[in-house]
């Protein structure tokens, strides 16, 4: 209570990494403090307690019909990598529903590797195969790709039926995210 009077909060995250969690010790919280879980997660790490492509959403503004995390790999369904990869990779997904209109969508995260080319090819054909899983929906993807709008990789992604915001959007400048660590 006295962190809620210090930082003037207003709602809570919930965040739902394994895909079992309901909510924890988050919901009796928001109950005691009287302020809602604003927005709900779902992702999960690529090994355990690791880094995940989570996503977030705004409760009140769509519901949750369906997550999962797929693996960019020769085996999506369990948790693998492709040969040469540094680390395991996925793509974690969730089929959105708008409150307002009732249309569905799926929005979806992800990390390429930071090795090979060759690695981030056989990923971007991966990526090609779950977004033909999901037939007609609409399809909206962020996450670092690790790649340049010249590589094949990238090719392979638009040959999959993905459009680049960047290179459609009306008003964009194109920025590399390397860090440099």
């Amino acid at each position: 209570k006295e962190f809620k009077n210090a930082a003037q909060l207003t709602g809570l995250v919930l965040n739902k990494l394994d895909g079992t969690a309901k909510g924890g010790i988050v919901v009796p919280i928001a109950r005691e403090l009287g302020v809602p879980v604003k927005y709900a997660g779902v992702g999960e790490g690529r090994t355990p307690g690791g880094e995940a492509s989570s996503i977030y959403y705004r409760k009140d503004k769509f519901d949750l019909v369906n997550s999962g995390t797929f693996w960019l790999s020769d085996t999506p369904d369990v948790p693998s990598y492709i040969k040469g990869a540094h680390f395991p990779r996925s793509v974690t997904f969730a089929v959105l529903k708008c409150r307002v209109d009732g249309n569905k969508f799926i929005y979806a995260n992800t990390h390429f590797d930071c090795g090979a080319d060759a690695v981030r090819e056989k990923e971007s054909r991966c990526l090609s195969e779950i977004r033909r899983g999901f037939g007609n929906l609409p399809f909206i993807i962020s996450g670092d790709f690790n790649f340049k709008p010249d590589s094949p990789a990238y090719n392979l992604v638009r040959e999959g039926g993905l459009f680049d915001a960047s290179r459609t959007a009306p008003d964009t400048e194109f920025e590399s995210t390397f860090h440099g660590y």
